[in-house]
């Protein structure tokens, strides 16, 4: 339902911390999570990037917004290097084609400045070629149409007289 919401130029991402089930031990081992793009566009079409290791990206995510706040020295590296984690060379060849990217986060890539981030094929900022909207889940593209469907009235109040001694009026 939430392709038939898209536009030919827009792409759901939803982010997600993917850990792997050890059945014999019968527990997930965090220490082997890796963060997963998962797309979906207007056809249908779902793509998954697997972007890596998370233990080393929170690290890099962490180092981002130490240096964002408290040091302005490094900054352009470190953005550069978060950049080319969330934005592999796969992943970032694959989204070049879409205008817009509706993006839900999870774990700690709901604290990535994506404002910041560039596009690691030519170093350009993504918001300069592509429209980004956070999300919180992809649910809130379906409720975003349903609540367009509603049939709303408007109703304008222009100059209204709030003249209290003159009540008997209405």
């Amino acid at each position: 339902e939430i392709s038939n919401i898209l536009g030919k130029d827009e792409l759901l991402i939803e982010f997600v911390k993917f850990s792997p089930y050890e059945k014999a031990s019968i527990n997930f081992k965090s220490s082997n999570s890796n963060y997963l793009a998962l797309t979906l566009n207007t056809l249908g079409e779902i793509e998954i990037f697997d972007l890596g290791n998370a233990s080393i990206i929170e690290k890099d995510i962490k180092n981002t917004l130490d240096l964002i706040q408290f040091s302005k020295e490094k900054v352009d590296y470190q953005i550069n290097k978060l950049s080319k984690k969330v934005f592999n060379k796969s992943f970032s060849e694959y989204i070049q084609d879409y205008e817009t990217l509706f993006i839900s986060s999870d774990w700690a890539l709901n604290r990535v400045p994506f404002f910041a981030l560039k596009n690691p094929s030519n170093n350009d900022y993504l918001t300069n070629k592509k429209q980004i909207i956070l999300i919180t889940t992809g649910r809130e593209l379906i409720e975003k149409k349903e609540s367009k469907k509603q049939n709303q009235e408007s109703y304008v109040v222009y100059n209204p007289d709030f003249d209290y001694r003159n009540r008997d009026k209405f």
